[in-house]
């Protein structure tokens, strides 16, 4: 049912994709024959989101809330467990930048909407671009997924079977791996 991943499980069957994608895909539908999950109404402080009466908001609200917070639980607990300090710091990073979107975000905007009749304006919205700017700096500060020419060389010589030797422009050999053949049954 599930491989091994770089960091983890991940699904290999369509069942699982199917459960992961299929509240987002109805609501989407209802959303666009019909128009009753949300709708936009003006509020003293400018338009914001209103909530409609429908079968599919409640599941796609817990949808919206379970997957955000399972992805923050995921991000923090990596950077808990890995062992790599600059992994730790871009993962604490990105976590505690998502998690402070989320714990503002979904209340403004789903919550506080559906719980009274007061206008609050929208914040979800703004800590998305809080959540982009952790992101940024993590991306900047640690070189998260920068590609550089030392990664790729490795990258590629850790997957190549056949036999490798690299020296350096003195001629001293820095690198070299026995080529290996994959036995084949007859």
């Amino acid at each position: 049912m599930a491989g091994r991943g770089r960091s983890g499980p991940v699904p290999q069957n369509s069942t699982a994709y199917a459960l992961i994608f299929l509240i987002p895909v109805l609501a989407l539908g209802e959303l666009w024959l019909h128009g009753t999950i949300l709708s936009y109404i003006k509020r003293p402080f400018g338009w914001g989101i209103q909530w409609q009466k429908s079968p599919m908001t409640l599941p796609l609200m817990i949808y919206f809330f379970s997957s955000l917070a399972l992805t923050v639980v995921l991000i923090l607990a990596f950077a808990k467990s890995t062992t790599s300090p600059i992994k730790k710091k871009q993962a604490t990073i990105i976590g505690i930048s998502t998690l402070v979107g989320f714990a503002i975000g979904y209340p403004t905007n789903i919550l506080i909407p559906r719980l009274t009749s007061s206008a609050f304006p929208d914040l979800a919205h703004n800590m998305a671009l809080l959540w982009a700017i952790g992101l940024v700096y993590a991306i900047v500060k640690y070189k998260f997924l920068i590609i550089t020419p030392a990664t790729a060389a490795e990258n590629v010589i850790s997957t190549m079977t056949d036999t490798l030797i690299l020296s350096d422009r003195a001629g001293k050999i820095v690198v070299s791996r026995l080529g290996y053949r994959i036995p084949v049954s007859v």
